[in-house]
C-alpha cells in the first residue's frame, strides 16, 4: 500500500524496464578500478 501512496505524491518518478549491462562496463568493474576511483 505504501508504494501507491508514495507514487501518488511523486508522479514524476516512473519505473522502467532494466537494461542489460554491456560487456565493456562489466569488464571495467573490478576491484582495482573501483579503489582507484574512490581514492
Amino acid at each position: 500500500k505504501w508504494y501507491y501512496e508514495f507514487m501518488k505524491y511523486n508522479p514524476c518518478i516512473s519505473l522502467g524496464a532494466p537494461e542489460a549491462t554491456s560487456m565493456a562496463r562489466a569488464k571495467a568493474f573490478n576491484k582495482e578500478l573501483v579503489y582507484e576511483f574512490f581514492d
